[in-house]
């Protein structure tokens, strides 16, 4: 199981001090395709009611994140309003996919991915040149929706998520076959997200100057996924999901 806890601000609303935090589909009426780059924390802040979040000293993890936001409004999801990548590890080999977003009065949804085509060389693991997995062009459709997050948001308020989607690729693996293999990789999500806290919050910036304070709410989500995969339609065998 993965924990994510996350900060999520109040946008344009104007509070009081002692006000608590609701969140609504117009507070994020102003978002706009960009990129986003960020660091995590090496340690997690907690939770708390009506606190105070000084993150300007805080201790951060070396690496670099990025995180694009781009327009997304064409067949067959004409309704979605952004898109943003998500990369995939299944052991040593990597691929990507556009996540399709869509922003609603009941909340921030994701209704499934477009995954580009991607061939991915695996000759180091077999031994033998032209050996690949590839993925075809494909839309991979969520069987129900990921809540991100639901509108109206208050503190104490909790949501689940709990949905399943399949991705299909081609083995070409000479060893075992001349064909390629047909085969599916379907992955189970089941995700709860509370808001365990709220207040406000300020950052020290890439160019190290301290933010204003931001309204904000804390939101801790718990994650677990697990993933099947089928060769030629059968299940594949442990040696060959790992």
């Amino acid at each position: 199981m993965k924990t994510i806890f996350t900060l999520l601000a109040a946008g344009v609303l104007s509070l009081g001090a002692n006000a608590q935090i609701t969140l609504h589909e117009a507070d994020y009426a102003a978002w706009l395709p960009r990129t986003d780059t960020f660091r995590t924390l090496t340690a997690a802040p907690g939770n708390g009611a009506n606190a105070s979040w000084d993150l300007s000293n805080a201790l951060y993890a070396p690496d670099f994140f990025t995180l694009s936001r781009t327009r997304y409004g064409r067949p067959p999801f004409p309704a979605a309003d952004f898109s943003y990548t998500r990369t995939y590890e299944l052991s040593e080999l990597r691929y990507t996919s556009e996540v399709i977003s869509e922003i609603s009065a009941s909340g921030i949804t994701e209704l499934g991915e477009d995954l580009p085509y991607q061939g991915i060389d695996i000759s180091m693991h077999t031994g033998t040149a032209g050996d690949s997995v590839i993925f075809d062009p494909q839309i991979v459709r969520y069987d129900k929706p990921r809540t991100v997050l639901q509108f109206p948001t208050s503190p104490g308020d909790r949501w689940n998520s709990d949905f399943s989607y399949a991705s299909n690729f081609l083995l070409k693996a000479s060893m075992y076959s001349a064909v390629p293999f047909a085969c599916v990789r379907t992955t189970y999500v089941t995700q709860t997200d509370t808001v365990s806290g709220w207040g406000r919050l300020r950052i020290r910036r890439s160019n190290g100057a301290v933010s204003a304070w931001m309204d904000v709410l804390a939101v801790q989500s718990r994650l677990r996924s697990h993933d099947s995969f089928y060769l030629s339609g059968a299940p594949a065998c442990s040696a060959w999901a790992r």
